[in-house]
Formats: C-alpha cells, sequence, structure tokens
C-alpha cells in the first residue's frame, strides 16, 4: 500500500506539488465512488476482510497525507451492529470510521479531488 506511482503535473498540483501518490490514495477513492456510504467516511460490511482492507488502505493514506503534521494519532473505531444467524453461519455486519485526526485527513484528501461528502 505504500507503493507510490508517479503523477501528472495537473494531478500533482491537487497534492500539493508531490510528484507520486501511494496506490492506497487511488484504492481509497475507488471504494469511495464504488461502493462506500458518501454522507460521510464510513464502510461497512460483513466480510472481516473487506474491512480490514479498507481500514490498512485509510491507515496509509492518512500516514502519507500527514507527513510533516506532526504526530497526531490515528483513530479508527470498530462497531458490530447485528449479527445475522443462519443453520451454518453467523455473519456480524462490521462498519469502520475514522475519528479525529484521521478523518480530518481523510476528508481533506477527498475534498481536494472534488469529492464531498453528504453529497452524493
Amino acid at each position: 500500500m505504500w507503493f507510490e506511482i508517479p503523477l501528472p503535473k495537473s494531478v500533482s498540483k491537487l497534492l500539493g506539488g508531490k510528484s507520486e501518490a501511494p496506490v492506497a490514495l487511488f484504492r481509497n477513492l475507488g471504494w469511495l465512488l464504488s461502493d462506500d456510504i458518501r454522507i460521510s467516511v464510513r464502510h461497512s460490511s460483513s466480510n472481516l476482510g473487506q474491512v480490514a482492507t479498507r481500514l490498512f488502505n485509510w491507515i496509509a493514506m492518512a500516514m502519507y497525507a500527514k507527513r510533516g503534521l506532526g504526530s497526531a494519532p490515528l483513530v479508527f473505531k470498530p462497531s458490530v451492529y447485528q449479527v445475522g444467524e443462519t443453520k451454518d453461519v453467523i455473519n456480524p455486519l462490521i462498519e469502520m470510521w475514522p475519528i479525529g485526526t484521521a478523518a480530518e485527513v481523510i476528508e481533506t484528501i477527498y475534498e481536494r479531488f472534488g469529492i464531498t461528502l453528504g453529497k452524493p
């Protein structure tokens, strides 16, 4: 997730002149544009692997974006809201979201790419 790819000059300007960006940035934007709740920075799934991948992508993106911003901790909150149970399996619905500095950094990145949360 820390692999970086070169950016065109027009995109580089959006990221403060950085000539490269981590793959995690584009994975996060893809998630948001495809199937995330666009009201806030949240992700929910009954697939634990998908939630974990989303969390690691958020961490990588936020760590990259906050370089030089100090040592404020990145905090993410997982919750299990309901559990569906069948004869063979138990399926929890897991919701994950960043709070505090992590949420601010991620929302700022989305806004720089023209994605305003709360607007479809």
